[in-house]
Parts: C-alpha cells; structure tokens; sequence
C-alpha cells in the first residue's frame, strides 16, 4: 500500500471513528437525559464526551443546548460557538447560536451568524426559522426592507405561523406599508389571538392608517378597530403600563370617545407624568368635549414639557381663542392666544399660524373699542343716574323749603292755616263767620211704587 493509499485509509478510519461516537455510552445517557429534562445529568455526560473527543460538533452543540435550557447563555454560547466552528454548513447549529445572541440582545452577532446563510440545506422548518430570526434581527437593526424580505421568505415556507406573520407585520408597519401590516398582522391574531405584542402592533397599525385616511367614515371605524385590539393587548397583558393606555387612549381619541380617552390617558400619564404627548393628546381629548378649561391645563403641561413644539403652542393658542368667546373671559384670554401663536411661529412658521395671530390681533382691537364703548355708556349712565339723584334732591329741598315757608305764613297770620291731613282723613277749612247757615234740602215727593202713578193730567 502506497503512503497517500495509506493515508486515506488512516482518514477513513478517523471518519468512521467519529461516526462511531454516537454509540458511545456517555452520548445514549447525555441523550437520554437531555429527552428527559434532566439537564444537569445532560451537561456531565456531553461534559465527557467532548473531553473525550474535542472536535465532536454534535457533542459542543448538545452541551451548550442544555445550557440555554438553563437560562445560562453565557454559558452555552462557547459550545454553540464551537459547533458552528466545527461544520459550519450545518444550519441548525447556527439557528440556535443565534438565539443565543437574540437573548442576549446581540443583533449584529445575529445578522452576523445568519446572513447569506438561511438558504442552507435544512428542513424547511428549520430555513423558515432563520429566515424568521435573521429578519427579527434586521427590524431590530432598523433595516426594514431587508426584514421584509427575509421575513416573506419564510413566509412562503410556513404561510400559518403566527410568530412570522407577525415579524412581517410588524416590518411593514415601520415601513409605512400599513395595508400589508395589517393584513398580516391580523391574520397572526387570527392564528394566535392571546398574543399581547402582535395585538398593540395591529392597533398601532390601524391608528397609523387611519391617521392617514381622508375618508370620514373609514377613518372611523379604522379607529373603533384599533379600540378593540389595543383594549385585547391591555387585557392580555395583565396588567396597566404606559404602553397600552398611552395606545388606548390614541385609538378612542380617533374614534371621538372622548372620556375613554381621558380615562385612558389619565393612566399613562400615572406612569410617564413627564411625557409630553400623553398631556397633549389628553387636551385633544378635553377638546372634543369642549371642556376649554380642562384641555387649557393639559395644553400648558406639554408645552412646559416640550418649549419647541410648535403645535402644542398653536393647540394652546386656539384653547385660549375658545375660552375669549366665555361670557365670564369677556375676551381677557386673547392676549394669551396671541403670545402662543407667536411662540409656535417662531418655532415653525406656517400660514395658518400667521393668519390665526391677525384673527386674535383684530379681535383685541375689537375687544378694546367694545371696553372703549362700554365705558363711556357706563360713564353717561353713571353721569345720568347723578343727574337724576340731584333733581330728585332739588325737588325735595325745593318741597321743604315751601313747607317751612307755608308754615312761617301761617305762624305770622299772613295767610290762613290749611288743614293737615291726619290720621287719614283731610279737615275741610273753616266757613268764614259771616257765611250764612246752609239751608236743608226739601225731602223729594213720594213717588209711590211703580204702577200706582196717577194718569197725567189733560189741558185744553
């Protein structure tokens, strides 16, 4: 036998001999405890094996799977690492690497691992796996195209599973493809509806297209679906955070149900006090209630929380407007207006900025000559009522004077005394003492009773 005859023989027999490793005693029992769950026992007998046989991929990948069951993925990322050293056409091992990395939130090991590699010879589960993983990855990278069409790859090769169609789902949404979001998106809930993540990104997702929508009445029933599956995301959740109401409160503010959205916006602002828009979206919801007052407040939070908004000093702006038009403002709040939209010009001028500062600047001149107007009517009122108040007194002097006068007469004997009035009645004046004594009235004729009057008389 010549030496490269030799030598193959020699490579052959290496070949066969870890071929032959799998029978090995300390594999069955690594195996067998791996099947049982008995991880531990797992880790001691592939320990063994790969001391025994360091090149043993199979051994490296085993070891560090019981690790991950462990929840120890610092630990099993040096074995998993070595299996994919060892054959690195095997895509399996690489899957698996990389849901180490994803739990470690190492994405750039991920797209590392898996790129250019989902193609390999596997079963179609195991492609459709990293075609999922490696475009969770890209989405994570914010490389969403590339998400899409990993994601639509492995698609094509499981079209019913839940956790792809949503990845897709969620791929398009950051794309602004929102038809495309939607549609997978819901067919995910459809397959897998308790799945809390995939229902906030189909609310997300209908709120966004809605957003978008000119149709009124699309518009609003877009956002009455976004009600519900963002109510089905907080429910699933189990539990109140900012996420879920701050969405919550975004879908029934687009679907006018206005104190479900305060409600809903009261909780994350519990959560988040400082969030800028949880305040302002909270004041929109106030607005829709016309409760100028309550949206004024929350108005004036975002804008301490956020100086360079230029909408939420407009928003304010208009709140102030509506307040003006109160019987008990009387116009007061317009020079509030003013100062808001010129706040929110400088930051972003717009025309609808610029001719909302000319509405209220006329509106002040208006209002100042209307304080003009009534304070001269006020002043002639005041001026009349003086007038009145003097007459009236001048009237009064002017009867007390001619009492006092009547009365002096009447002491000096000038002229006679009249008769007062008293205790209701009015003396009559005394008859002059040589006025002659009245003469009593004949009593009239007895006219006897009706029917016995005699006949009239007759004359020639």
């Amino acid at each position: 036998m010549n030496k490269v005859a030799f030598r193959a023989s020699i490579v052959c027999l290496g070949v066969l001999t870890v071929v032959s490793l799998p029978l090995l005693a300390s594999y069955e029992e690594g195996l067998n405890a791996f099947k049982a769950k008995d991880y531990g026992r797992a880790i001691e007998e592939f320990s063994i094996e790969i001391e025994k046989h360091p090149n043993y991929d199979y051994g490296h990948f085993m070891l560090g799977m019981s690790y991950l069951k462990l929840k120890k993925v610092d630990k099993a990322l040096p074995y998993l690492e070595r299996a994919a050293e060892i054959d690195k056409e095997k895509l399996v091992y690489l899957y698996n690497l990389s849901q180490a990395y994803r739990q470690l939130g190492k994405w750039d090991k991920v797209i590392r691992t898996l790129e250019g590699k989902t193609e390999l010879r596997a079963r179609p589960k195991e492609n459709a796996n990293s075609h999922y993983l490696l475009g969770l990855a890209y989405v994570n990278a914010k490389r969403y195209p590339d998400a899409v069409d990993q994601l639509e790859a492995g698609k094509k090769l499981a079209a019913k599973d839940a956790k792809i169609l949503s990845a897709l789902g969620t791929a398009y949404f950051y794309t602004g493809d929102y038809d495309n979001a939607i549609s997978n998106l819901k067919t995910a809930v459809a397959s897998k509806p308790k799945d809390q993540v995939t229902n906030r990104f189909l609310s997300e997702a209908l709120v966004a297209k809605a957003q978008r929508t000119a149709d009124k009445p699309q518009k609003k029933q877009l956002y009455g679906e976004a009600v519900k599956f963002a109510e089905q995301a907080k429910n699933l959740n189990g539990k109140d955070d900012f996420a879920t109401a701050n969405l919550t409160g975004r879908a029934c503010l687009g679907a006018e149900r206005y104190p479900q959205a305060v409600e809903a916006f009261t909780k994350a602002i519990s959560f988040k006090p400082k969030h800028p828009y949880a305040h302002y979206n909270k004041a929109e919801a106030y607005k829709g209630m016309k409760d100028w007052d309550s949206a004024t407040a929350e108005y004036v939070k975002a804008t301490e929380l956020d100086p360079q908004h230029a909408t939420f000093f407009a928003a304010l702006g208009y709140a102030y407007e509506q307040l003006a038009k109160q019987p008990d403002n009387a116009g007061e709040s317009l020079d509030d207006a003013k100062r808001c939209y010129e706040n929110a010009q400088k930051i972003k001028p717009k025309t609808s900025t610029r001719d909302a500062i000319a509405r209220v600047a006329q509106n002040i001149v208006i209002r100042e000559d209307n304080r003009r107007t009534d304070e001269e009517n006020t002043r002639i009122e005041e001026l009349n009522l003086q007038r009145e108040a003097e007459y009236a007194k001048q009237l009064e002097e002017s009867a007390e004077y001619e009492r006092r006068r009547q009365e002096y007469l009447e002491d000096k004997g000038i002229v006679q005394k009249k008769r007062r009035e008293t205790s209701g009645e009015t003396d009559k004046e005394p008859a002059p003492a040589d006025a002659p004594a009245p003469v009593d009235a004949p009593e009239p004729a007895d006219a006897g009773e009706v029917g016995d009057a005699p006949a009239p008389e007759t004359g020639t």
